[in-house]
């Protein structure tokens, strides 16, 4: 094992150092070590625990500040699926431990972690494992495992193994990384993980797993993180996996990712419905889009990006800018495909049969891509995938997660047919009933979840995917869910954005300093007094009109309309100044708009 599955932990009442004890079976299983929350100093050292302690499934890190410290562990996990014979663990509960003595703008530090890493508030989605390298996929996992073969040394540890990018808790861990203690702290990949066992296809049966992995590089929520950064880093950016393992012991892997669109673009939180766009000089944005699509290349071959947003309007102009950096682009790096599909304009609210149009325009590179596989009883691959799918659409949530769909299902098909257990060119729903509807709920669940991080919602159009069909009820989930979404987004985000940061390192205490108030009037208050003014406006006039004889009395109409010219003054001053009265970041409000930074 490449971790401590288990630990008792101990925090005595009034102390500073909390105490870790590897266990297992019954047994010390290794070293403990102690952390001075003070200071965040590791140790090691032999301690005996006292009868009281706390059971701990690893520790996911560890967070310095000028005058305190902060430790995170994993208090309740839930045993998901297994991934290359170890089992994956959903965390469900975690514990943030503090020194005391705390400064004021520290204690507001540690509010932030607890609540990035509580799985109740914005650390949902979090998976461990005491070994398998969680954030590697088959095929790179493969291909690390042969160069350290033909390398002839022996295999790297878990931490050297792991994607950087993919790894949640990397800026967390290294302290305790650096104070030689890392198998007491698991890498943590947020995302999504579903595994379905034993779904029954023409007389055999398949295990089903969907594992997607959330890149910790331009974290963040909907509209404070969109675009590219300067060092070619995309929001939102997830690389999902379709695992297949047939009952003979074969197996596939498909792998697609998304992300922002890569050109510097920004759409900050005002409190109108619909943001204006702000896009980025287009030199800069062609120079990180070639960076972004080398980075592409180099992890997974050739690389055919397909935009989904709008060709026209507002998103028109975005979809103009990404067009035209990759003609840029492709011209310089081989094996780059460009596909812009207007996805409203084709498929409109419901007629989703047209997504033919664009499987017309992708198949070659589909075909061409294959997947990797291993067949029975051999630890080389039978193939790899030599190209991705990168998709995106404005929020790279809702009609990116259609065309996923579509995607994960063609390739489970192939797979299918290739065993002979689906005839070349049909479709799993006749051949299997349940598999189609397991399929859908899988790939829905993988799509609502990715949506809840980012947006905070689950994802619009997910009663497609669900159920294969477009109807009332689904558009009437779809508005529930962008008020939602604007609501989270004006009024809430900030916070949130705040906690992301912190989790991920792209805001250092220790580095940045603390010195900054998180205090922010609730953005709420404004529209409140408006809509007091215009209810007391209302009662006025009808309780004039109930006694008729005051109804024209001027004295009452100029207290209502005082009253109503007020509300309206808010609300003009609300849209003139939404964009100080929205929920901000405090941290690194200057990477919603990067190329001002």
């Amino acid at each position: 094992m490449d971790f401590h599955p288990v630990l008792r932990l101990q925090h005595r009442s009034g102390s500073n150092v909390v105490l870790l004890q590897p266990w297992w079976n019954g047994k010390s299983a290794g070293r403990s070590i102690s952390c001075d929350l003070s200071t965040g100093a590791i140790q090691d050292g032999s301690c005996e625990l006292e009868a009281r302690f706390t059971e701990a499934f690893g520790v996911l890190g560890l967070v310095r500040m000028k005058t305190t410290s902060a430790l995170v562990v994993a208090t309740a996990v839930k045993e998901v699926g297994v991934m290359r014979g170890f089992p994956v663990f959903l965390v469900q509960k975690t514990r943030v431990l503090s020194g005391s003595g705390a400064s004021a703008a520290d204690r507001a530090v540690v509010r932030s972690l607890r609540s990035a890493m509580d799985p109740g508030q914005y650390g949902h989605g979090m998976y461990i494992s005491a070994g398998g390298d969680l954030s590697l996929t088959f095929q790179k996992h493969a291909a690390a495992e042969a160069a350290e073969r033909e390398g002839d040394s022996a295999p790297r540890s878990a931490w050297l193994r792991a994607d950087p990018w993919l790894c949640w808790n990397r800026t967390l861990a290294m302290p305790l990384i650096e104070a030689g203690a890392e198998k007491f702290v698991p890498v943590v990949v947020k995302g999504f993980f579903e595994q379905l066992k034993g779904v029954e296809v023409s007389g055999r049966t398949i295990d089903l797993t969907v594992f997607a992995r959330r890149s910790a590089k331009r974290p963040g929520t909907r509209q404070w993180r969109r675009g590219a950064d300067a060092e070619a880093n995309v929001a939102n950016f997830v690389e999902s996996e379709q695992i297949v393992e047939f009952d003979d012991g074969s197996m596939s892997s498909f792998v697609q990712v998304r992300g922002s669109i890569p050109v510097m673009w920004s759409q900050v939180p005002d409190l109108k419905y619909k943001i204006p766009i702000a896009i980025g000089p287009s030199g800069r944005s062609e120079a990180v889009l070639k960076t972004h699509i080398n980075t592409l290349s180099k992890t997974f071959g050739k690389v055919t990006a397909i935009n989904l947003a709008n060709l026209t309007g507002r998103e028109g102009k975005l979809s103009a800018a990404y067009a035209s950096a990759a003609a840029a682009v492709s011209r310089e790096v081989e094996g780059f495909t460009f596909v812009a599909f207007d996805f409203h304009k084709e498929c409109g609210a419901t007629n989703y049969a047209n997504l033919a149009k664009l499987w017309d325009r992708i198949k070659d590179d589909y075909a061409s891509y294959g997947a990797w596989s291993k067949p029975v009883g051999s630890a080389a691959a039978a193939s790899t995938q030599a190209g991705v799918f990168r998709t995106n659409c404005i929020d790279t949530l809702d009609r990116t997660n259609v065309v996923q769909g579509m995607l994960a299902r063609k390739s489970l098909e192939r797979e299918l047919s290739s065993r002979g257990l689906l005839a070349e060119g049909a479709t799993f729903d006749s051949a299997s009933p349940e598999l189609e509807r397991l399929f859908r709920a899988i790939w829905a669940d993988h799509g609502d979840e990715i949506s809840r991080q980012y947006a905070g919602t689950g994802a619009m159009k997910s009663a497609f995917t669900r159920t294969g069909k477009r109807d009332l009820a689904g558009l009437l989930d779809d508005g529930a869910k962008s008020l939602t979404r604007y609501l989270l987004n004006n009024f809430r985000d900030g916070a949130k954005q705040d906690a992301l940061d912190l989790v991920t390192g792209t805001y250092r205490p220790e580095r940045d300093g603390t010195n900054r108030s998180v205090t922010k009037m609730s953005p709420a208050i404004p529209l409140l007094v408006a809509l007091f003014l215009l209810h007391a406006a209302r009662r006025n006039f009808l309780a004039s009109v109930e006694s008729l004889s005051d109804v024209f009395s001027p004295h009452t109409m100029r207290y209502v309309w005082l009253l109503v010219i007020l509300a309206l003054s808010i609300f003009n001053a609300v849209k003139t100044f939404g964009r100080l009265l929205v929920d901000r970041p405090a941290y690194r409000r200057d990477l919603a708009v990067v190329w001002k930074s």
